[in-house]
């Protein structure tokens, strides 16, 4: 089996009942509309969507941090490749180059990759292989629409994210969970029952 390495950019990153989606478009599937889905926390997605969207942030991030780390020991990252599928989980390899022009790979997963390849500008590549497994026919008004009018996203703490959790709750009427809930919202503002 010949594994191709095919050219890579992000299609969007999204939230679904499953959780946080970042597509990967591979480049040479363009005009037949597959994207590999990625599925990734919570974290890695605000991290994606900071760099997605070319925020910054008024202290570094870790990903600022390794970018200042590594430029400080001129090391740059060539590119980074979504390598492998296995069990359902992606997994990431970081191609990384010194100034004396010696070579470094390094494993990742592959939502870190993606962060670190947005975060230097590095280009992002898709083994073949995991196109044919796991790419998706998509239809593209979808994305289309979305890259017309596209805003920054407004990341929201986990202060918000909690007390949007514990509405829903209280909605489905699913008392417990929003009592549980209730109760990490008041310990993250400090507040005693």
């Amino acid at each position: 089996m010949s594994f191709i390495d095919i050219p890579a950019q992000i299609l969007d990153v999204t939230f679904s009942d499953m959780g946080f989606i970042v597509f990967l478009q591979p480049e040479n599937q363009r005009d037949e509309s597959v994207a590999v889905p990625i599925f990734i926390g919570i974290p890695e997605a605000q991290s994606i969507a900071i760099q997605f969207n070319k925020i910054r942030s008024p202290r570094p991030l870790i990903m600022d941090l390794i970018f200042n780390m590594m430029n400080l020991l001129k090391v740059k990252i060539s590119k980074v490749l979504i390598s492998d599928l296995v069990d359902k989980t992606f997994y990431g390899k970081i191609y990384m180059e010194d100034q004396n022009g010696s070579f470094y790979k390094l494993d990742a997963r592959s939502s870190d990759a993606v962060i670190l390849a947005l975060r230097f500008n590095a280009p992002i590549f898709i083994r073949s292989t995991i196109i044919e497994e796991a790419g998706i026919l998509i239809r593209k008004e979808n994305f289309s629409e979305k890259k017309e009018t596209v805003k920054p996203t407004k990341l929201k703490t986990r202060l918000e994210t909690i007390e949007d959790e514990l509405k829903k709750a209280i909605e489905e009427e699913r008392y417990e969970e929003a009592a549980r809930l209730r109760d990490e919202v008041r310990k993250m503002k400090g507040e005693s029952n």
